[in-house]
């Protein structure tokens, strides 16, 4: 029975839009990720990504996140969309990011990831 991508991404979205951003890399990324962030250069595995992600929580006292758009590309692997991300900070502020994404998918795995975004803006809204 072939499993599609789209019924991944169900259970990646589900998790992203409960704050659970540690299991979904624990879940959903393959050990040897290739993530590039915006103007970054890329890095390798899913190791430093997971580090990268508990620094990251770690400065936030609340978060909302919400995937707003996406397109899956059965044929490629591929998973294309918008994402936001609403935190307050430890100073109490709240701040949005808005980003674009390309996700490339094998087997189940995130095996390559990109991020395309401006800035983290000030919101007091929902996301």
């Amino acid at each position: 029975m072939e499993v599609f991508l789209s019924e991944f991404f169900a259970d990646y979205r589900q998790l992203f839009e409960q704050g659970e951003s540690l299991e979904v890399i624990e879940r959903f990324y393959a050990d040897d990720i290739i993530q590039h962030e915006n103007c970054d250069k890329p890095f390798a595995g899913k190791d430093k990504l997971l580090e990268m992600e508990k620094a990251n929580l770690a400065g936030v006292q609340s978060l909302e996140q919400h995937i707003a758009s996406f397109i899956v590309d059965e044929q490629h692997g591929m998973m294309m969309g918008e994402m936001k991300i609403r935190f307050q900070n430890l100073k109490g502020q709240w701040k949005q990011l808005e980003e674009a994404f390309v996700q490339k998918w094998k087997e189940g795995k995130i095996v390559y990831q990109r991020f395309y975004y401006n800035c983290i803006s000030d919101e007091e809204g929902k996301v």
